[in-house]
C-alpha cells in the first residue's frame, strides 16, 4: 500500500481557560480533518525558536499548510505596524503577531520551496506566502483603502453562520492552476480578513480578485510548483456549504504524493 503523503501544519499558539496551562499550541480542527479528508496526513509543527530543528523536522514531510490566524508583523516587509481599530477587543488582541510563528513559517516556506514541495496557504498563510517572497501587504483594508463591507470580521458578530456565509464573490483566471482546480471563473466565499495582498513578488501572479479589487488569490509561475494563496477560509466551506471545495485540498495533497 502507497503510503499517504505527511503535510505539515504550523502551531498557532493559544489562550486557554486552564488555571495550570493557560498557554497552549495546536491547530484548529477543520483543517486537521479536512487534510485528513483530502488524503493526507496532518503534523502538527510546534513554535520553537530553533529553526534548525524544526526544518530538521520538516524532512519528513511532504508538503506545507499555512493556516489562518493572527496578523504577521510588517517588519517582515519594510513597514512599521501600525494601529487599526477592528472594533472588538478579543479580536484586536487574537490578532497580535507572533514572531517566532512569523520566523518559522517564513523559514518553512523557503525550505519547501528549496525542495519542491507543495504549499498552500490559508488567509494568513497566503499573506505568509506572499511576504516569504518579497511581497507586501495593505495593514487594515478598511483604513488602508477606505474600503468597507469586505469582511465578516467587522460585523462582530462570532455566530458560526459567519463562518461559511457566502459574503462576496470572486473571479478567477482562466489560465491559473486554482482554475484547473475549481473549474470556474467565478465563486463565492466567505470573508475573515481585515488585511490584504498588496504588493506580489516576481516570482507569484495574481490569479483571483474580489469585486472591489481586493486580491483574493495568488500562485506561483512555476507549473512545476505548486503553491497557491487563498484569502477566504475553504477548510470552513466544504464542510459546511459547498462539498466542492474539498478539492482544492485533495489536488495539495495530491501533489505531495508525486
Amino acid at each position: 500500500m502507497k503510503n499517504k503523503p505527511i503535510i505539515a501544519l504550523p502551531c498557532r499558539s493559544f489562550t486557554v481557560n486552564m488555571p495550570l496551562t493557560p498557554q497552549a499550541q495546536g491547530a484548529i480542527d477543520s483543517y486537521v480533518s479536512t487534510i485528513v479528508n483530502a488524503g493526507g496526513i496532518p503534523l502538527l509543527i510546534p513554535l520553537i525558536e530553533n529553526t534548525d530543528d524544526i526544518l530538521q523536522l520538516f524532512e519528513c514531510c511532504d508538503g506545507l499548510l499555512l493556516c489562518g490566524g493572527e496578523d504577521i508583523h510588517p517588519s517582515h516587509y519594510g513597514t512599521n505596524l501600525e494601529k487599526h481599530e477592528l472594533g472588538d477587543e478579543t479580536v484586536t488582541e487574537m490578532m497580535q503577531p507572533n514572531s517566532v510563528r512569523d520566523t518559522l513559517e517564513i523559514a518553512l516556506v523557503k525550505e519547501a520551496w528549496k525542495n519542491k514541495k507543495p504549499i498552500l496557504g490559508v488567509c494568513r498563510g497566503s499573506q505568509l506566502l506572499n511576504i516569504a517572497f518579497g511581497g507586501t501587504l495593505y495593514q487594515d483594508i478598511e483604513q488602508d483603502l477606505g474600503i468597507k463591507g469586505h469582511l465578516a470580521l467587522r460585523h462582530k458578530d462570532d455566530s458560526p453562520e459567519l463562518l461559511d456565509a457566502n459574503i462576496h464573490t470572486v473571479e478567477i483566471e482562466c489560465d491559473s492552476r486554482l482554475h484547473s482546480i475549481l473549474n470556474t471563473d467565478q465563486i463565492y466565499v466567505n470573508s475573515l480578513h481585515h488585511q490584504a495582498i498588496k504588493d506580489v513578488p516576481q516570482d507569484f501572479m495574481v490569479v483571483a480578485k474580489a469585486p472591489d479589487g481586493i486580491i483574493e488569490a495568488i500562485e506561483c509561475k512555476d507549473k512545476n510548483q505548486f503553491a497557491i494563496g487563498v484569502e477566504w477560509h475553504p477548510e470552513l466551506l466544504w464542510q459546511r456549504n459547498n462539498a466542492e471545495w474539498i478539492n482544492l485540498f485533495k489536488a495539495f495533497v495530491k501533489s505531495a504524493s508525486s
